[in-house]
């Protein structure tokens, strides 16, 4: 199998376990299979939302320090 399918099937495999226990974790806590669907849906956009905020963050810190040390020059 090629390297590139493996990785592809492994990133797939292991979402799905990560969804699958989530889902589990909300619906042990009594919530509906439907609102812990949503809420799955939810916790991945709120995080992929961290994500791309803390990425823009990081980008503007590393641009103020490249001007900071091009001033110090």
């Amino acid at each position: 199998m090629k390297l590139l399918t493996f990785k592809r099937i492994t990133s797939t495999v292991i979402r799905i376990i990560i969804f699958t226990v989530f889902f589990l974790i909300l619906y042990k806590a009594g919530i509906a299979p439907l609102w812990a669907a949503i809420g799955i849906v939810m916790l991945k956009s709120i995080i992929r939302f961290i994500f791309r905020l803390s990425v823009l963050l990081v980008s503007i810190a590393i641009f103020f320090l490249i001007i900071a040390l091009l001033i110090c020059i």
